[in-house]
């Protein structure tokens, strides 16, 4: 606490209110701050130094120190001084002077402190966007594969297995199964059908094989993979 502001803030208070010099009078210059205004700068000027403010209402984004808030009052009693002797106003100016010497004494107590930073507002985070899931690569087709070649041999194929059945020639189905993306076994089962009629549509025949005829196991009646 700094009791010196306190006493100098009252006593100049109440000088400066008893001393006002009637208007009209020879001489008389207006003060360009009122007893108000200086009882203010103290009391305010006192508040800083105990750390209870941060600035002058006068100035709220001015940052202060405690030594900065004492120099003020010295500065502003000073003036007021100058323009009361100016006035001839000789018990004013005694007293202000009186003032201003107090408050330059408590200036040169004052500790300097660190300046009082207002604390700016924290922006909320942003919210993590979620990754998106990573698509797996679609698989390349395999060697020998050529659509357009597909395309034009599968009609005539279609053909040949609708006419020999069980005897169609298994050459020439497993070339057209390697251009068509798939395993070139010859064997006309469920996956070979599909991709036949991915190409031909209806015209493609019924399956001929639907197991293994050495293990019995079923063919997969798998999707044409390169029907997209």
């Amino acid at each position: 606490m700094h009791p010196g502001l306190l006493v100098v803030g009252a006593g100049l208070a109440l000088a400066l209110l008893g001393k006002r010099t009637p208007k009209g009078e020879p001489g008389e210059r207006e003060a360009p701050s009122t007893p108000e205004e200086i009882a203010r700068i103290v009391r305010e000027s006192k508040e800083i130094v105990d750390g209870k403010r941060d600035h002058y209402t006068d100035t709220p984004d001015e940052q202060v120190t405690a030594r900065e808030a004492a120099e003020r009052v010295k500065a502003e009693l000073a003036k007021i001084a100058q323009e009361k002797a100016a006035a001839n106003d000789a018990e004013m100016a005694a007293a202000i002077e009186a003032a201003r010497k107090a408050a330059a004494s408590e200036a040169g107590s004052v500790t300097v402190g660190p300046i009082v930073i207002k604390p700016q507002p924290v922006q909320p985070a942003k919210p993590v966007q979620p990754a998106k899931p990573v698509q797996p690569a679609k698989a390349a087709p395999p060697a020998g594969y050529d659509r357009q070649k597909a395309a034009n041999s599968a009609p005539d194929l279609a053909r040949h297995l609708t006419q020999k059945k069980y005897d169609y020639t298994r050459k020439a189905l497993a070339a057209w199964q390697i251009v068509a993306g798939l395993p070139g076994d010859g064997v006309y089962g469920p996956s070979a059908r599909n991709a036949l009629a991915f190409y031909v549509g209806a015209a493609a025949p019924k399956a001929l094989f639907l197991k293994n005829a050495k293990t019995g196991a079923a063919y997969p009646n798998t999707p044409y993979p390169w029907g997209q």
